[in-house]
């Protein structure tokens, strides 16, 4: 949108402390609209923030001007708020009592939504799982309900995200504490949605996500999590928006390039009608205005040029993530094939060297302080200490879309490392690009609640889940898969010997091994017969593993089939990790239904010249 109000309305901004318990008080900025004072009083947008609860005037006047109040807030002990910050980990408490204060107010209707991207989108989704009292629904823009998983996956430091985060925040105390609270245990409880949690959301949810965010790997599963767990009058009420987006960047002006990373998409993968959107939600749920149209989830389907700089696509549509495909295993093999018809030779093992002084650079991905995004990997993948396994050419265009996973088995030459696992699409041009990641410390594999050395020499098996993926692979085009034991600024790189993460150590080499022939990757064919499929009753689905930051149950087997069935430590039905099988989902071109009215158009017109560049580009978590 590039037209914005030729006149602002003012609004009468007042600071108050809210008291969240008997000794804090969060410093919290009102803005009451300049409107004649309804007598059930207005409907209220709170934002939460570690950044500054200021907020300019034009960017609020756009919300003030509909009637809405809008409230901004210090989040405990940033800011003017009183106590200590420990990021996300208060959150939940924190927010419910701000969002019953908001509500109870004599300026308020008794409506609260919830706004914000990032960071401010996580503490919406934490204190939403506290069942507030005035929650009318929520917008977490590019966040996630689990915050271990977003920060140290797989038990590895993510440096170019959490430790920058947490240095430009002055934050080096909850450093040393998040450090020495390395495993997902109780200590990270408070800082991902159970299903307990989410069985008290009874309000609607507007999520945003991109496949090269910062939180790709969970947004999906979350709004999965949230169908299966909501309240029962909410469940068709869970909205998932995901594109082929970095952190905070998928709404883009009329005269800028649709670029992300080294890859100039088409115009349709801009999210244009965001504020459209954004204020449908806000009347539906606010105001008792039309329920959006909107199918549950709305995904971008890219397909990358032969040049792998261009790339076109379609928004299509889901009742849930993954789309419904059929289950391929593309077996490692020594000469470097990745091959759906398995291969020749016996199984063996091929080693890297580890070099933790000299580490593997990380070009592109799902970064926050560094370039995001799809970025070519031929440089990287030239390196001695990278291996990497490739497809012939497709013949014919095939999709593959859902969540992948690198299954592996590995050895390790020292008591700890690390495996990096990198996803791309290789074009005709010879361009590598870079579609996912994953990442796993060995010392985690055994039993991630309780990481420990890993022994010298002996083979491990681990499952490496990859960022969600959904691709048009075009003829010609091929599939590869890296394996390193680095990759860095995106992960710290592992010392070779276990001990406390972040510790002094003195870095050693070593020697990083794959079994070939045994190893191989696992994905989901959605369209197209370039490669065999798993056959009935394969044994592809590996329970009592993790997905996303959940245990699974280990199921029992078929005596006859072998075959097994997934579930996760809720106790709720999950798709299989690996193949991604669910029920039929359907798929089609996503229409974008708006139904603006006068009052819409007005409130987009005013807020999107301003809002819409506040959080664009801000390269913050």
């Amino acid at each position: 949108m590039s037209m914005a109000c030729s006149v602002a309305i003012a609004q009468e901004l007042e600071t108050l402390m809210v008291p969240v318990d008997a000794e804090t008080g969060l410093a919290t900025d009102v803005w009451l609209p300049a409107l004649e004072y309804p007598e059930a009083g207005w409907p209220v947008i709170l934002r939460r923030t570690p950044y500054g609860r200021s907020m300019a005037r034009d960017d609020v006047s756009g919300f003030s001007s509909m009637g809405f109040v809008f409230v901004s807030q210090d989040v405990r002990g940033r800011g003017d708020s009183d106590g200590h910050f420990l990021p996300f980990l208060v959150d939940a408490a924190d927010g419910r009592a701000t969002i019953e204060w908001a509500a109870s107010q004599p300026w308020s209707n008794g409506r609260v939504v919830l706004w914000g991207g990032s960071a401010e989108g996580v503490v919406q989704l934490l204190a939403a799982g506290e069942g507030p009292v005035g929650l009318a629904g929520a917008i977490p823009v590019m966040a996630t309900d689990d915050v271990w998983e977003g920060m140290m996956a797989g038990g590895v430091w993510r440096k170019e995200l959490t430790g920058a985060w947490l240095a430009g925040m002055d934050a080096d105390d909850v450093a040393a504490e998040w450090r020495a609270n390395v495993a997902p245990g109780e200590y990270w409880d408070r800082g991902r949605l159970t299903a307990a949690e989410m069985a008290r959301i009874d309000v609607p949810m507007f999520i945003i996500g991109g496949f090269f965010d910062i939180f790709a790997h969970r947004q999906p599963g979350m709004h999965r999590e949230l169908v299966a767990n909501v309240s029962s009058d909410a469940k068709g009420d869970q909205f998932l928006v995901y594109g082929p987006w970095t952190h905070g960047a998928f709404n883009f002006k009329d005269d800028e390039p649709v670029t992300q990373g080294q890859v100039e998409f088409t115009r349709g993968a801009s999210y244009d009608l965001f504020w459209f959107e954004l204020m449908d939600f806000l009347e539906w749920t606010l105001r008792d205005g039309d329920r959006p149209s909107w199918a549950p989830v709305r995904y971008f389907l890219t397909r990358l040029s032969d040049d792998g700089v261009h790339a076109t696509g379609t928004f299509r549509t889901l009742d849930v993530w993954p789309p419904e495909g059929r289950p391929a295993i593309l077996a490692i093999c020594a000469d470097g094939r990745l091959a759906a018809d398995g291969c020749e030779e016996p199984a063996g093992w091929r080693g890297i060297p580890v070099d933790p002084s000299s580490p593997v650079p990380s070009v592109g991905g799902n970064n926050l302080t560094t370039a995001a995004g799809i970025f070519d990997q031929s440089l990287v993948d030239s390196r001695p200490d990278v291996m990497f396994f490739q497809t012939a050419p497709v013949e014919s265009d095939i999709r593959i879309q859902g969540d992948f996973f690198a299954r592996l088995t590995v050895m390790f030459s020292g008591t700890d490392g690390d495996v990096i696992v990198r996803l791309s699409q290789v074009t005709p041009a010879g361009k590598v690009m870079l579609l996912a990641d994953g990442a796993v410390r060995g010392s985690f594999i055994a039993d991630r609640l309780h990481p420990a050395a890993v022994e010298p020499g002996s083979p491990i098996d681990v499952s490496i889940p990859l960022s969600p993926v959904a691709i048009e692979l075009p003829a010609g085009h091929s599939l590869r898969l890296s394996i390193a034991g680095t990759s860095a600024p995106r992960y710290e790189p592992n010392p070779g010997a276990f001990g406390a993460s972040g510790a002094a150590f003195e870095p050693a080499e070593s020697t990083l091994s794959v079994l070939t022939v045994e190893s191989h990757l696992a994905l989901s064919v959605t369209s197209g017969d370039a490669w065999q499929v798993v056959e009935e009753g394969h044994d592809a689905c590996s329970c009592g593993e993790v997905e996303n930051g959940r245990d699974l149950i280990e199921p029992p087997e078929c005596p006859e089939t072998g075959d097994v069935q997934c579930g996760c430590d809720s106790g709720e039905p999950a798709s299989c990790p690996e193949c991604g099988q669910t029920a039929c989902q359907g798929c089609s071109i996503a229409g974008r239904p708006v139904a603006p009215g006068s009052v819409l158009l007005l409130m987009v017109f005013c807020v999107a010249s301003v809002a819409a560049c506040r959080f664009r580009g801000r390269r913050r978590f």
